[in-house]
């Protein structure tokens, strides 16, 4: 075989073990995907001004939803599908009523607000259990700091 010959044996060779790679990630992987994705959103929700109640809301309203977006645009491991797409639920069911809470707060509604956003500090609550049941460190964690943070202007 000559030289040109075994060069271009060699590109197709790494050319199809190159196009095998696309299989389902590991679990581990996807955690520390995941994980990395939620510490970003922790960082972003924690840096937003707390002065005005409804831009607040808006504004922690949008970096949730890029998270889940971010989290849905991840390439799902085989293991534990049915978690994942429970944890993905909760997560845009959370920003949904986040959504409405500030809604609320820009219409002038208080009361409203400060009750929807608690029913989405409960639906944090519950993805944060779902994200560590998976085994997720910063997902488990980090919907506190929309839970606890996100309604703070008084």
């Amino acid at each position: 075989m000559n030289k040109a010959a075994r060069l271009a044996a060699l590109g197709l060779s790494a050319a199809l073990a190159g196009s095998c790679g696309g299989g389902a990630p590991s679990k581990a992987s996807f955690i520390a995907k995941a994980d990395a994705i939620c510490k970003a959103e922790e960082a972003a929700i924690a840096k937003l001004d707390r002065s005005d109640r409804a831009r607040y809301l808006r504004a922690g309203t949008a970096v949730l939803r890029r998270e889940v977006a971010d989290l849905r645009a991840l390439k799902e491991p085989k293991e534990g599908r049915a978690t994942l797409a429970t944890w993905l639920a909760q997560l845009t069911d959370t920003a949904d009523q986040a959504d409405q809470a500030a809604k609320k707060a820009a219409g002038g509604d208080a009361s409203g607000a400060e009750t929807t956003f608690t029913n989405a500090g409960k639906l944090a609550r519950a993805s944060r259990e779902t994200a560590a049941t998976y085994g997720m460190k910063t997902c488990g964690t980090a919907g506190d700091v929309v839970s606890r943070s996100t309604i703070a202007p008084k």
